[in-house]
């Protein structure tokens, strides 16, 4: 199956989810928009993470007997994004979304990008919103810009290198990783120019932290 013909797949339901339809609309009732709890260095502007979403809508589903499921497989060379809502009845819906093309991505890119692709599946199909719409509109304004997908992903590698280098305990792990060949490309293909410049700051910070407190010891 081509990107395209995943692209253009309609979201699917076992049948026609009159039960499902009427427990969404009362979860709906009580779900508000996530906190934007994160921050996108390219658009300068705030957005609510995966984490934020799952908290905003888990027990307003429940409560309808409603869950969700988020499971991946291979169709060709991609690998897909299943993400359902599924009633108690039986009944269900639900959307498909093309995360990659399979063996040619790293593990962290794949990380990434299978973490945008279920932020971007999920908050659709309950019906939640997620960006700071007025902050991405100004930045199409700048010269540099990247297509939403692109800069989704970029936002997800900084925020996993950033937790990495923030629980690292070395100075020299991070310089050897920072400076290996596969971070370097991670680096290239993930990042905008932007993106790159705050982690390689978050880097330095990390770094000379840790090597004051060897000094001091």
């Amino acid at each position: 199956m081509s990107l395209a013909e995943v692209n253009d797949t309609p979201a699917r339901s076992e049948f026609a989810p009159g039960k499902l339809a009427a427990a969404l609309a009362k979860a709906q009732a009580k779900i508000s928009n996530p906190a934007k709890n994160a921050i996108n260095p390219h658009f300068k502007s705030n957005y609510a993470d995966l984490s934020a979403g799952i908290d905003a809508i888990r027990l307003a589903l429940a409560e309808q007997e409603i869950c969700f499921t988020q499971t991946t497989t291979i169709q060709g060379d991609l690998v897909v994004l299943y993400t359902r809502l599924i009633h108690s009845s039986g009944e269900w819906i639900g959307s498909e979304w093309p995360v990659a093309i399979f063996g040619k991505t790293t593990p962290q890119q794949m990380g990434s990008a299978l973490t945008y692709a279920r932020r971007y599946s999920l908050f659709p199909i309950v019906g939640i919103a997620g960006e700071d719409d007025d902050g991405n509109a100004a930045s199409q304004r700048q010269p540099e810009t990247q297509s939403p997908r692109r800069s989704e992903v970029a936002q997800l590698y900084y925020d996993e290198s950033v937790k990495r280098i923030e629980a690292e305990t070395s100075a020299k792990v991070i310089k050897t990783w920072w400076h290996s060949e596969a971070a370097k490309k991670e680096r290239d293909d993930m990042l905008d120019r932007d993106t790159h410049a705050a982690l390689l700051a978050k880097t330095k910070k990390r770094i000379a932290e840790l090597e004051k407190n060897a000094t001091a010891q």
